[in-house]
């Protein structure tokens, strides 16, 4: 074997160990990865595939997700893509089976880079390191929870090394670079991301604009790229037709909102973290604070990348494809802000960025562009000394970080103490006070660690700059790895192997009965789910089965177990967990939203008098039977239904009457929070004498029967807003006005005083008003208050006639038109009787005293009009 065949075959190992460094842990442990979208989603959806064809069928259906799902067609577990094969095979563990597929495509995507560096030029050497550093990178490892995400991006370095090649070829070589490129392209297509095909699809156009290769004519350049996306689309076609069939039943062909679309952005103020990525905490060690869904917006790629990279902007500026690199850096950066690039809301006018979201994907380009310059700057610093503000640079970080690191020890206990109630008062967080302030605790003093590493980081790459020659480049090429591998051993958690084959407490728990006792007893349900992670729960979207036992939904149903998430529940059992849990934790949010991506889906039974109001509440009702027929466009369009939080429904149909416009705020959703957690705490401290008070009401007296009148006012007013004209706003402030009213009767009058009966009387009718708008804490509170039936299954509440008139009334004495006074008169008072009592009050005689009375205009329970010269 040559020497350049041994350089080449040592670089190829290199990056297979690199590849392998990724995933360390979970290689050399009996843990495996099992956090978020992987447990929730992927993994039972590659089960349920193994499972179908180890049993001779073809995953077209899977009854049990969803309330049904198109796994074919759907393409979530990518049934097509040929490197999942290792996921398919029934005699390779999962777990096994998952780590070798991250593997495999973390070496394919340091391959890539490997050759599509050498392709640009560069050194055998700057090529490797830029291909480790990509596989160790934060956006291949924060990735791996997002698994076809992964696949996907890992084919593009292949993908333009492929193009960069065809650019500059002629004829037949040509034809065979574009006709590999096609074949690639189609491969990556089949993982079926097509957020993530969309944006690889960018980034090769932007390289063909940037390092166009051999001149040529405007059709014979664009003409055979054009020819190879067609026929990408043609190899990958058996995937993507059954998928636009099912896509006419989904939302996201209309056009979505800018507000979705720029979900998972990343901030201006996390752009630190691609120097220090546990800048705002750590998955792994549970005190993660920053923006949501923070492996969207990981691309950290290390302080010893950076200055390579600077190092070699200068140079590569002069080469074509070097520039195409920087053009990917940098619009990979801008895109991935989101809503903070100025030319954001033009761009989602465009084709194709006016559908995906989560802007936080561009970091992909932004670190493959990074990567190779990083290469440019290996192979300048190896030839000539570096710019001298490269090494100042590094000096002034390391200064700043060992400030840091030496201050955090000392200033912990005023951090946590001064922060922890900003962080309970702002985000409202589960679980006590105390926790939280273990958990800032433990955030402060893993991020002293941190700064103390990156000032160590900073002082090495002060002392290789000022090295010679390959000192310079290895130094800081084995100091960026350095920070990657410390990186990536320490950024996810590893769970037991066994949550992929044996169910967990919960799990066990709904398989048991058929999921009936624990879910009609509130304090069972409680004990399974604290007992993974006592005081949290809520967690990311997920799809839930009709039976947690079935042997694919293992991952899922321990998502349950450890308080992340529903998956696994039967879906007629859904709405009554959801109530649960929002009654719980109302600062979680609904969990109709939070156990899937499903209809809200009612037990069979509610009344179907109940679902017009309901569903302009925000909440698709639909019934479902244990096993419902094959609809795969209908589940599709469930998979990606949005289901609003009970405050936010509640806010949207207190804002406006529903026949306008309405203008959204936050302050609404605040306010309607505030209202709920006040009849919550009202109902729960009367609840006890709600219980065992009578269930009709004496002949009421005095503040009592005032407390009756209010009820049934309150009845008659709800039920004439909602019958006559859909006013659900003026209905829910007249909720509201009787909840204030309840309050005065509880606070102000004594135990004593109160009649049970007419206590019983005003939370029973309250809670029953209020089931139509925020139908989870009032089934929760009916149950508290003694009910076994669900408040669902009750009639609308009465009201009685007697009681909506008042024995007395406040009328106004106004004098030529003003207002005087105010006084209380009987209500059946006559108009003539009404003149009398007014011109008898001193305060009238006085202000008319020497003056004429014209006329004098009463009007019956409202005012008295006295016209005088």
């Amino acid at each position: 074997m040559s020497g350049t065949s041994r350089r080449g075959v040592g670089a190829i190992l290199l990056l297979a160990l690199a590849a392998a460094l990724a995933h360390l842990r979970a290689l050399v442990s009996s843990g495996t990865y099992f956090y978020g979208d992987l447990g929730d989603h992927y993994l039972p959806l590659h089960l349920a595939t193994r499972d179908f064809i180890r049993t001779g069928r073809w995953p077209l259906w899977l009854p049990d997700l969803i309330g049904g799902m198109a796994l074919h067609a759907d393409g979530l577990a990518g049934i097509l893509y040929p490197l999942n094969l290792l996921l398919r095979l029934p005699a390779l563990p999962i777990a096994v089976a998952l780590e070798a597929t991250l593997w495999l495509h973390s070496a394919i995507g340091a391959f890539g880079v490997y050759w599509l560096a050498r392709g640009c030029g560069r050194s055998r050497g700057a090529a490797t390191m830029a291909g480790a550093l990509f596989a160790l990178s934060g956006y291949a490892t924060a990735r791996i929870v997002h698994l076809p995400m992964l696949q996907a991006a890992v084919w593009l370095p292949i993908q333009i090394g492929c193009l960069q090649r065809a650019q500059h070829a002629r004829g037949r070589e040509r034809a065979l670079w574009l006709l590999a490129l096609a074949g690639v392209s189609g491969l990556a297509a089949l993982v079926f991301h097509p957020p993530q095909t969309f944006v690889s699809g960018v980034a090769l156009l932007i390289w063909a604009i940037f390092d166009p290769g051999l001149p040529r004519r405007w059709l014979a350049r664009w003409g055979p790229l054009a020819l190879a996306a067609a026929g990408a689309m043609l190899l990958s076609a058996v995937q993507w037709l059954p998928t636009l069939e099912l896509a006419r039943e989904s939302p996201r062909l209309t056009t979505p909102e800018y507000r979705w679309l720029m979900q998972f952005s990343l901030p201006p103020w996390q752009l630190p973290m691609l120097l220090l990525p546990n800048l705002f905490g750590s998955p792994a060690t549970g005190d993660y604070w920053g923006a949501p869904n923070h492996w969207e917006l990981n691309g950290f790629v290390g302080l010893a990348t950076l200055l390579l990279a600077a190092a070699g902007a200068g140079s590569a500026r002069r080469e074509a494809s070097g520039r195409a690199a920087v053009a990917l850096t940098a619009i990979g950066l801008a895109l991935a802000l989101g809503p903070y690039f100025p030319l954001s809301r033009a761009l989602v006018l465009l084709p194709g960025f006016g559908t995906f979201r989560a802007p936080g994907r561009w970091l992909l380009l932004f670190t493959l562009g990074l990567i190779l310059l990083a290469a440019w700057g290996g192979d300048r610093l190896r030839a000539a000394p570096p710019p001298r503000w490269l090494g100042r640079v590094a000096a002034a970080i390391a200064a700043g970080a060992l400030l840091l690191a030496l201050a955090l020890p000392t200033l912990r206990p005023q951090l946590v103490r001064h922060v922890t109630p900003a962080v309970v008062a702002r985000y409202r967080p589960t679980g006590p006070t105390e926790a939280w302030s273990a958990r800032l605790d433990r955030y402060v003093r893993h991020r002293a660690t941190d700064f103390a590493w990156l000032a160590l980081l900073g002082a090495g790459a002060v002392l290789v700059l000022r090295g010679r020659g390959a000192m310079r480049f290895g130094g800081l090429a084995v100091l960026a790895a350095a920070d990657l591998v410390r990186f990536s051993l320490g950024y996810w958690p590893i769970w037991p192997a066994e949550y992929h084959t044996r169910p967990g407490p919960l799990a066990r728990a709904i398989a048991a009965d058929g999921s009936r006792v624990w879910l009609d007893d509130f304090a069972a349900w409680e004990r399974a789910l604290t007992a993974g992670r006592p005081g949290w729960a809520g967690g990311s979207e997920v799809a839930f089965a009709r039976r947690a036992a079935l042997p694919w939904n293992t991952p899922a149903a321990h998502r349950i177990a450890a308080g992340h998430s529903g998956a696994g529940l039967p879906p007629t059992r859904t709405l009554r967990l959801s109530e649960a849990i929002h009654a719980r934790w109302p600062g979680v949010g609904t969990a109709l939203r939070r156990l899937g991506f499903a209809y809200a889906i009612t037990p069979r039974g509610l009344p179907d008098g109940w679902h017009p109001l309901a569903t302009f509440a925000g909440l698709t009702l639909a019934r479902c039977d244990d096993d419902p027929p094959p609809r795969p466009r209908a589940a599709f369009a469930a998979a990606w239904e949005s289901v609003p939080d009970a405050e936010s429904a509640l806010a949207r149909l207190f804002a406006a009457p529903p026949e306008r416009d309405l203008e959204w705020s936050d302050q609404g959703v605040e306010g309607c929070y505030r209202f709920l957690q006040r009849v919550w705490r009202l109902v729960n401290a009367v609840a006890d004498e709600v219980k065992d008070a009578p269930a009709a009401p004496a002949k009421a007296a005095g503040v009592n029967l005032e407390m009756r009148r209010l009820v049934h006012r309150t009845v008659y007013r709800v039920t004439r807003d909602i019958e006559e004209r859909f006013g659900f706003n003026t209905a829910i402030s007249a909720i509201m006005e009787l909840v204030n009213g309840m309050y005065q009767f509880v606070d102000r009058v004594p135990v004593v005083d109160r009649d049970p009966a007419v206590t019983r009387e005003a939370v029973e009718k309250l809670l029953l008003l209020l089931a139509p708008f925020a139908p989870f804490i009032a089934e929760e509170l009916w149950e508290r208050t003694g009910h076994a039936e669900s408040i669902h299954k009750q009639a609308w509440p009465a009201y009685e006639e007697a009681l909506l008139e008042e024995e007395q009334v406040t009328i106004v004495v106004q004098i030529n038109g003003r207002v005087r006074d105010r006084m209380v008169v009987p209500a059946d008072l006559s108009p003539e009787d009404m003149q009398q009592v007014v011109l008898g009050q001193p305060r009238v005689q006085k202000l008319i005293a020497g003056k004429k009375i014209v006329k004098i205009v009463p009007v019956p329970k409202k005012l008295v009009n006295i016209v005088v010269r």
